[in-house]
């Protein structure tokens, strides 16, 4: 006997001692095959019904899905044209943008040549700030001047109006010297004698010490003086007129003010000026 037909014996023997007790089983056990069947037959239908419920549940929920996919198709498309939109209006958006960065760029351009105008404008406007408060100073100075000017006129135009007065006075003083000069003519055809008036008024007392003034204003041969009675200074009195170390000529005062006094220059070298000097004694 060779070794394959020992190894198939040797599996029938073990196939025999394995059936033994399944047979043994089956012959001692009571069979049951007909419950079995009718629980297999109800299992089957109640299986059958699930099924049944589960196809319909399928189909359910497979129109469920078409209708969704459908949905979800309408939505992508909904979307699609949503994206389209999205798109189209982005792309505005970045011409609108860069439209937008060009203008700023124009404005940032615009605002520097304006802050360099600025800048100059400010510059200039120092500038021009200095200039106006240079012409103020000039301006002060000006009225200043034109005040001291307008003081100088107002004592030139009192000056001039004493002047005229002593012009005046001269005037009604030489009227009647020409009428007393007539009245000596006639005296001295008749040969009667000739009385002469001092130069100084006989009764005034004499100066204390000397008195200095100065010539404000000239007119022909009329001029007046910045010092008045308040210095002593009394009609009739000559006064000596010059100009540093020049004899000018003498003062005959006319009219006489408490700080001022007018009069006719007599015995003239030179035609006296407004500055010149007046003193009663060159001592």
């Amino acid at each position: 006997m060779d070794i394959l037909t020992k190894i198939c014996v040797v599996i029938l023997l073990v196939l025999i001692l394995l059936a033994c007790p399944v047979f043994i089983t089956q012959a001692t056990v009571v069979p049951k095959y007909r419950a079995e069947l009718d629980d297999a037959k109800a299992t089957l239908r109640t299986e059958s019904q699930i099924h049944g419920k589960t196809r319909d549940q399928l189909k359910l929920v497979t129109k469920e899905r078409d209708d969704a996919i459908a949905k979800a198709s309408t939505t992508d498309q909904a979307r699609q044209q949503e994206l389209d939109s999205i798109s189209s209006a982005l792309a505005s958006e970045k011409t609108r943008n860069a439209e937008l960065r060009s203008r700023i760029a124009q404005i940032s351009t615009e605002l520097n040549k304006l802050r360099l105008d600025t800048e100059s404008n400010t510059e200039r406007t120092k500038q021009l700030s200095a200039q106006l408060d240079k012409a103020r100073s000039s301006v002060d100075k000006l009225t200043e001047e034109n005040t001291k000017i307008e003081e100088m006129l107002n004592q030139a135009e009192a000056a001039s109006d004493r002047l005229n007065q002593v012009v005046k006075v001269l005037r009604e003083q030489l009227a009647e010297r020409d009428d007393r000069i007539r009245e000596l003519e006639q005296g001295v055809a008749a040969g009667g004698g000739i009385a002469v008036e001092g130069d100084v008024d006989p009764g005034a007392p004499a100066l204390a010490e000397k008195v200095t003034g100065t010539i404000t204003a000239v007119q022909d041969d009329l001029a007046s003086i910045n010092i008045g009675s308040a210095k002593g200074i009394r009609p009739n009195m000559k006064l000596i007129v010059y100009r540093g170390a020049e004899f000018v000529g003498y003062l005959r005062i006319e009219e006489v003010d408490v700080t001022q006094a007018a009069g006719l220059i007599v015995d003239k070298r030179v035609d006296p000026q407004q500055g010149d000097k007046v003193t009663t004694s060159l001592k």
